[in-house]
């Protein structure tokens, strides 16, 4: 048993590498140079060298990815020049929210799915069944970001019944931060709502 997690995971960690050789060189193809356009149209060429050097694009690609594999490593995932703070900033920010949409998903997606499965397993080549499968198909084969517009449309902006934007805590004020889940989770939980289905 220990032999074969063992074997996972040292071919998950080469995967891992792999990936991160391979995107890590993928970023470099890309044409265009990320230090004019952090300068933008006026800057002086002793400036230009500066954030070069201080960025670390005036040494060599190899050199380069084994600096920020060991930052990577460390924890360290870099700064963000667009947001102006730490990367590891953004993701601790941006986490709870993500944590409380992918549950309220996940409960949609289980409410939904399984009763419209049971219901389908229950009456058999009647109406139920073939209700239960086209909303399946039709929960598999939507775009999200299609229904996600149509919910807004329809809800948020028609009929006003949801907001359109904003976040609150489920953790802050319980039933506030429902109120803003629902038709977010709605859009996420309906895929899986048709596949648990």
């Amino acid at each position: 048993m220990l032999q074969i997690v063992g074997k996972r995971v040292f071919h998950t960690m080469i995967v891992l590498v792999v990936v991160a050789v391979i995107t890590f060189a993928l970023m470099r193809l890309i044409p265009g140079d990320p230090v004019l356009i952090m300068l933008g149209g006026e800057y002086s060429p002793k400036v230009y060298a500066k954030l070069k050097h201080d960025l670390g694009f005036d040494r060599s690609v190899v050199y380069q990815f084994f600096i920020w594999a060991k930052n990577m490593l460390k924890g360290n995932l870099g700064y963000s020049y667009i947001a102006h703070e730490k990367v590891s900033k953004i993701l601790s920010d941006t986490l709870p929210v993500t944590i409380q949409l992918s549950l309220c998903s996940l409960v949609v997606a289980i409410v939904i799915g399984i009763p419209a499965g049971i219901m389908s397993a229950l009456g058999r080549n009647s109406w139920m069944d073939y209700l239960g499968m086209v909303f399946a198909i039709f929960g598999q084969s939507l775009p999200s970001f299609w229904l996600g517009i149509l919910l807004i449309w329809i809800f948020g902006v028609t009929l006003l019944m949801f907001p359109t934007m904003g976040y609150v805590s489920i953790l802050g004020e319980f039933w506030k931060g429902l109120y803003h889940m629902v038709l977010p989770s709605i859009t996420l939980g309906s895929f899986y709502a048709g596949m648990i289905a």
